[in-house]
């Protein structure tokens, strides 16, 4: 459902805001560079819903990642 999709949107919003989503080399677990992660041996990023249907955390998720990697990680883009 849309408001299923919405909460998982804002839930990542907070988290990108705590820097959960910085880069790894800053602590983060993510990283727009992934593809430079994993050739050094990272171990991939992996996401799971525990939402029991169609998996709309998981679209929340793929589009937000998209959109944080364009974005180029700010939290804030007004400023």
């Amino acid at each position: 459902s849309f408001q299923r999709f919405t909460e998982t949107w804002a839930l990542l919003e907070r988290c990108a805001a705590t820097g959960l989503f910085a880069p790894r080399s800053q602590g983060g677990i993510f990283a727009p560079t992934a593809a430079e992660d994993l050739a050094k041996g990272a171990r991939p990023l992996r996401v799971c819903s525990l939402g029991g249907g169609p998996g709309y955390e998981l679209l929340a998720y793929d589009w937000f990642a998209r959109y944080w990697t364009q974005v180029g990680g700010k939290t804030n883009l007004l400023s």
